[in-house]
């Protein structure tokens, strides 16, 4: 993540602050176009259905980390 900029602290990045950045990524996601981008690769279409910022947040809620 620093090589791209992501993470400018000296610090190493901790599950505390991943998980502040993935919120916020989430927050700023474009649903409907992830949707777009992704639909052509997805043989069921069904599938795309629960896609929305609340399934993505309850998604990211279940990552641990361990160090």
């Amino acid at each position: 993540m620093r090589q791209t900029g992501h993470w400018i602290c000296e610090q190493p990045l901790s599950s505390a602050a991943f998980s502040e950045l993935l919120l916020d990524v989430i927050d700023r996601l474009d649903v409907n176009q992830a949707l777009k981008d992704v639909a052509p690769f997805v043989k069921d279409q069904q599938m795309l259905t629960i896609w929305s910022r609340d399934f993505f947040r309850d998604v990211a809620s279940r990552i641990r980390v361990e160090v």
